[in-house]
């Protein structure tokens, strides 16, 4: 005769034990949804994108004197989110030759342009290829790009 084996006294427990942590965790994951929505960020002055770069740019006016790396990566950036906001193309995703295919698309003049696509190579240059620009090189190109967003006519764009 085969005996059958005692019987646990603990499956009671073991079946309040985990009815009550599936309550904690279904009490938990409501508290997660019940949560404040997220406020709505109220928007005092509209800012051009011309506006916001020119703020961006005297900004970076502080980097000259330092590493040019620094400033080549905030430069090209400054470039890429005016290009961004201001034609509605991922400019800040894009590479230089990608930005540069598109060249038909940004109504700018030829040579504005080629200067743009320059500055934008230096900066890779100097970003990748850590490639030291001098501070007068600098100079120059802070200059250029303040005169390039000054002489920015919003009205290119439609």
């Amino acid at each position: 005769m085969i005996r059958r084996p005692p019987r646990s006294t603990l499956f009671p427990y073991t079946t309040l034990f985990r009815s009550l942590l599936f309550l904690i965790l279904l009490v938990l994951w409501r508290k997660r949804i019940q949560k404040e929505p997220l406020k709505k960020i109220e928007v005092t002055e509209y800012q051009s994108a011309k506006d916001i770069t020119i703020a961006r740019l005297n900004d970076l006016k502080k980097l000259i004197p330092s590493n040019s790396k620094i400033f080549y990566f905030q430069s090209s950036f400054i470039i890429r989110e005016f290009i961004e906001n201001q034609y509605y193309v991922r400019a800040l995703e894009m590479t230089t030759s990608e930005i540069s295919k598109f060249g038909a698309e940004y109504e700018l003049k030829i040579e504005e342009f080629n200067n743009l696509i320059n500055l934008l190579n230096r900066a890779d240059l100097a970003k990748y290829a850590k490639y030291k620009f001098s501070v007068q090189d600098q100079e120059e190109n802070y200059k250029w790009m303040l005169n390039f967003i000054s002489n920015f006519n919003d009205a290119k764009v439609l």
